[in-house]
């Protein structure tokens, strides 16, 4: 119900942290995706992700946010 909502989103994202190690990034997503107001956890999350570029490209295409070469023409026009 509505009312477990907020102790549910809190608990996904408890579980998200935990799954932080390399062979379970893809379900931390999973599970931070499934929660409201989840961009900053999503950028927290690739952040810390130890893999080469193109997994990191891969994972954040999948918390629908921009590759790193993207990100690094944001950070040279700001």
């Amino acid at each position: 119900g509505e009312a477990a909502a907020p102790g549910t989103h809190y608990a996904l994202e408890l579980l998200a942290r935990k799954c932080m190690m390399i062979p379970t990034w893809n379900l931390a997503a999973d599970l931070l995706l499934m929660t409201p107001d989840n961009e900053l956890q999503l950028v927290k999350l690739c952040a810390f992700y130890p893999g080469c570029t193109e997994e990191l490209n891969d994972l954040r295409e999948k918390c629908k946010l921009p590759t790193v070469e993207e990100c690094m023409q944001l950070a040279e026009t700001a």
